[in-house]
């Protein structure tokens, strides 16, 4: 029995040991991945779960270094992990040298080459610091080299979880496998986007265990682009979960604040900071909304949000433990913002952000708890609903710290999903205003207006709310460098206004900013279309717009009576699927003076462009944006 046995193991040490080596002399096809400095030669990953929901990750990597860039990333491997329900084990890890002579393994040495540190993520989170990093230095590593590196993470938390897996990287992989191996019984959620006939799919019941197998060799290599959307729009991906539906996540978080709410502790700190506080800033003649804006900069200035990567990880804090520490979690934060707002007779509820609305579809199908990971308020005034970050000092009423994201809302019965956005003026906007006069020198005073909505009123208040006087001033003269060499302040300073919208003007004089040929006065108009960050002429992925983009300019031009416009931009219009320019141009006089007056509207909705529309629009938007387009030729009378 014992020689059976033996010579069991040795087959099996045979196998293993066959199929490294085979991984190991792996030819690298640098025409497959061209900009690859580091090769994974295998990515294996099985994850088994217990019946409580426990499970364990099994992980084995090789990878082979090409260059130095590729030595640089990858000498070290890191593990994070939460150390009160994790536990990191490294059963094997090596530098393997490959040379004619044969191979040459160089085991990492635990005691001298293993170090367990803060996570980075966690610094500053105090309270919420539970993560750690093991990181695994692998020894003489040179260009050439292969690591290799195997373990398990066993997590005790015995809750539900979602994941996700691409089997498409920015990394050059030769071969994925992912493992889930599960009771038979359990219930479990597989969903498959844009799956092949190239790649493998298994799902085979062993006694009382399913196995479900998902590999894939020669991943596609995602390449850098601007806006690329998630992977699972036009890449193979996976997304796994053991919850049944939304309203089990929903339920979860929702049962963290019953018992604090309701405390009779808890209700008697709410009536102290309505005596306190409250009444001493708010008083009984002010519209709610007035009160919601001083309740939201009172949360803002006395309460620090730490970011956390799962809701769930932590127990909900009660409003007098969020006040004593001054920090808490976007769920404890705007927990508390809604019992402060209950007191003054203002109605909301809690609403966990998640993916951007173009993906939902694929996401809702998937149930990816994941995505949904922090959370702001919906705020119900004078029968609108407005959505409200608690802990962002800089946005107001009706401004979105984000748009068309779907969100969940904690409350009960069936789940409910929203698109957050912000109301319908407050939209991702900028609008510019010009009034341009121009003298027989070709000289120019400028007046420029501009007004920001939405996320980008939040951006500017951002930045300009605490900036010194000295520091704005520099910002001045920055943003008249920006326009030309040739612009000289006017203004002894912006003015800088950080209402709702934010209005920013200021006056300059642009020397040169018209040519004078005999008879003739030539320019350009100061503006072009946005290009929404079309970087790339040529595309080799779809491009994703999130949020809806308007931008409008008035441009109005006062030139020398005795002349005739010969030559200006025409008024078109342009109407796509996902898009509108429009551009009107007039001709007129004023107070004997001459006028050009050019408004320009250009709107983009939020959409996935495929590269065929993506190419379309880029060309759209370059013959708008050439030079001529923007000339305009006077001639003398």
């Amino acid at each position: 029995m014992k020689k059976i046995i033996l010579i069991w193991f040795f087959m099996m040490f045979s196998m293993i040991f066959s199929e490294t080596n085979s991984i190991y002399n792996t030819k690298i096809d640098m025409k497959r991945y061209p900009n690859a400095s580091v090769v994974t030669l295998l990515d294996r990953e099985s994850i088994i779960f217990n019946k409580d929901n426990s499970y364990i990750i099994k992980k084995h990597i090789i990878k082979r270094i090409l260059n130095y860039k590729g030595k640089k990333a990858s000498s070290e491997y890191k593990i994070k992990f939460d150390k009160r329900f994790e536990k990191v084990d490294i059963i094997n890890a090596k530098t393997v040298k490959i040379s004619k002579s044969g191979i040459k393994e160089i085991a990492v040495d635990k005691s001298k080459n293993i170090r367990i540190i803060d996570a980075p993520s966690d610094v500053g989170l105090m309270k919420y610091a539970a993560h750690k990093m093991e990181v695994i230095a692998f020894p003489a590593v040179n260009e050439g080299d292969i690591i290799d590196i195997e373990y398990t993470i066993k997590n005790n938390k015995k809750q539900k979880i979602s994941g996700t897996v691409n089997f498409a990287s920015r990394e050059a992989v030769y071969n994925k496998v992912e493992i889930i191996n599960i009771p038979k019984d359990m219930n479990f959620n597989i969903t498959k986007f844009n799956w092949n006939t190239k790649m493998e799919y298994m799902d085979n019941i062993a006694k009382d265990r399913k196995i479900i197998k998902f590999s894939e060799k020669f991943m596609p290599q995602i390449l850098d682009e601007s806006n690329i959307p998630e992977s699972l729009k036009f890449m193979p991906t996976v997304i796994f979960t053991n919850y049944n539906n939304w309203a089990e996540y929903r339920d979860e978080l929702l049962g963290k604040f019953i018992k604090i709410n309701k405390s009779k502790e808890n209700l008697q700190i709410l009536k102290e900071i309505k005596e306190k506080v409250l009444d001493k800033l708010i008083t009984k003649d002010m519209t709610n909304m007035k009160k919601e804006e001083i309740i939201q900069d009172f949360i803002a200035k006395h309460i620090e949000i730490k970011y956390i990567d799962n809701l769930l990880d932590f127990e909900a804090s009660s409003p007098k433990e969020i006040l004593t520490r001054g920090y808490g979690t976007s769920l404890d934060i705007e927990n508390l913002f809604l019992l402060l707002l209950k007191e003054e007779g203002i109605s909301g509820e809690i609403v966990i952000l998640g993916s951007d609305k173009l993906v939902w579809d694929d996401v809702k199908k998937g149930i990816d708890m994941n995505r949904f990971n922090y959370a702001i308020s919906k705020v119900t005034i004078d029968n609108k609903d407005y959505f409200v970050d608690a802990t962002n000092e800089f946005s107001k009423l009706g401004e979105s710290v984000i748009e068309n994201n779907i969100g969940l809302i904690l409350d009960t019965g069936k789940p409910e999903f929203v698109n957050v956005k912000s109301i319908e003026k407050n939209i991702t906007r900028i609008e510019k205003s010009y009034n341009i006069k121009i003298d027989l020198n070709g000289d120019a005073l400028i007046n420029k207006t501009i007004y920001f909505y939405g996320i980008n009123a939040i951006g500017e208040r951002e930045k300009y709310k605490y900036m010194t006087p000295i520091m704005k001033q520099q910002d001045y003269q920055k943003e008249l460098g920006m326009i030309s060499q040739n612009a000289y302040p006017i203004s002894k300073q912006m003015d800088v206004e950080l209402g709702s919208p934010v209005k920013i003007s200021y006056t300059y004089k642009y020397t040169n900013f018209a040519s004078i040929d005999g008879d003739f006065i030539y320019f350009d108009l100061p503006y072009r279309l946005d290009m929404l960050d079309l970087f790339e002429n040529v595309r080799k992925y779809p491009f994703e717009l999130v949020s809806d983009i308007l931008r409008k300019n008035n441009i109005s031009i006062e030139y020398p009576a005795n002349y005739k416009v010969r030559i200006a931009p025409k008024s078109l219009e342009i109407k796509e699927k996902n898009m509108l320019i429009k551009r009107d141009l007039k001709i007129g006089n004023s107070n004997g003076g001459n006028k050009i007056i050019l408004d320009t509207v250009v709107r983009y909705n939020s959409h996935i462009y495929t590269i065929e529309e993506y190419s379309k629009l880029y060309k759209i938007l370059e013959k708008l944006n050439y030079p001529k387009n923007a000339k305009v030729l006077l001639e003398k009378e």
